[in-house]
């Protein structure tokens, strides 16, 4: 399974939330770099957009069918 990514992007350059300092330039984090606690900061504060990216199922190869043995 793959790691969930969110995009964030702040309201204004500079503006600091879960000990970093976020841009007006959308910035990729991986779900990891956070606790729980720092989320719920990030995902709540108004000066922050924060968005969770979805990435489609691989996929998946096509189901082969069992030959049958002619003698």
């Amino acid at each position: 399974m793959d790691e969930k990514t969110f995009t964030i992007t702040a309201r204004v350059d500079g503006f600091r939330r879960a000990g970093r300092a976020w841009t007006v330039a959308p910035r990729t984090v991986s779900g990891s770099e956070f606790s729980a606690g720092q989320w719920e900061a990030l995902k709540s504060e108004s000066m922050l957009a924060v968005t969770e990216n979805v990435t489609p199922d691989a996929p998946k190869p096509p189901a082969t069918k069992p030959s049958a043995n002619k003698k």
